[in-house]
């Protein structure tokens, strides 16, 4: 049985220890271990878009009550360049670009992928931020592994993006998964919904229940998330969760429509990738989708 533990606090250091110590984090991580610590990094700093820096901070004072190789890692994409984001941020550790780490390839349930050896030699600790995604539903564990795939290029993998996720989840398998719900993005996520202050943090040392128990609080059943329903198929995983009620009232998740699946399908193509890339065809589009939701 997986313990997922929720935090309402207003201290985040004091609310990461606390649902650290609640899942026996020390049991899975020794003073011996390399930790990379895998925020999410969209952008520069945003709430509610990217991991809290402050929550970022706080989890990296408690590991190192245990470990002292400790790092944050991320990857470049095509529309992230890690470098100035790096230089934004003052976390006290080494900020390792994977996207320039030796790799090796590894095989998961649906497909081949080619991984940063430093991800698969260490522990790994994820750190999503709660929010919506219009092409998967929810955005959280299990979704921000897909940073780290290394290419820049990382479009491709949106036609089959289940797929994805859960090989990563089966390959990756972070010894550690905080979910950042301090602040959150709920509407037409991952950058331009609607963002809140929430004061909340989630972990557990399994990154699909982590997830499961999330939808569980938000009314939703696995089977709304078209990656959560496979993973589980596969990796079925049993959980209990302890602490606060997570209330997040009219939390609104978007639905996956055609034309986001048409769009996903067309990004596998280089081609294409090319043109959806041009700004005019971009601004299209958009008008296109707000036109096709207004219907």
């Amino acid at each position: 049985m997986v313990y997922v533990v929720v935090k309402k606090t207003d201290d985040l250091e004091e609310g990461v220890r606390n649902a650290l110590e609640k899942i026996r984090w020390k049991s899975v991580i020794s003073s011996k271990d390399r930790v990379l610590v895998k925020p999410n990094l969209l952008t520069k700093p945003r709430k509610g878009v990217t991991t809290n820096p402050n929550l970022i901070s706080a989890v990296i004072e408690v590991l190192r009550d245990r470990a002292t190789d400790v790092a944050i890692v991320e990857t470049d994409s095509t529309g992230r360049r890690l470098s100035p984001i790096a230089r934004s941020l003052d976390m006290g550790c080494e900020i390792i670009n994977l996207s320039k780490a030796e790799k090796m390839e590894v095989r998961g349930e649906f497909g081949s992928y080619v991984l940063p050896t430093p991800v698969l030699d260490s522990k790994v600790v994820n750190l999503p931020v709660l929010k919506t995604h219009i092409l998967t539903r929810l955005t959280m564990a299990l979704k921000n592994l897909f940073g780290l795939l290394p290419q820049k290029d990382k479009e491709p993998y949106h036609w089959r993006i289940n797929q994805t996720l859960c090989d990563l989840y089966g390959i990756v398998n972070p010894e550690i998964n905080i979910l950042d719900a301090t602040f959150v993005m709920d509407g037409d996520g991952p950058s331009d919904g609607r963002i809140r202050e929430a004061g909340y943090v989630a972990a557990s040392r399994d990154a699909l229940a982590l997830d499961l128990a999330v939808c569980e609080l938000l009314g939703l059943k696995k089977e709304d998330v078209g990656h959560l329903k496979l993973a589980a198929r596969h990796y079925p995983v049993e959980y209990t969760i302890k602490g606060d009620t997570l209330d997040l009232g009219g939390f609104a998740v978007p639905e996956v429509g055609r034309l986001e699946m048409f769009a996903a399908l067309l990004q596998h193509y280089y081609i294409t990738r090319a043109a959806l890339r041009q700004p005019l065809i971009r601004k299209a589009a958009k008008k296109v989708k707000a036109l096709a939701g207004s219907l």
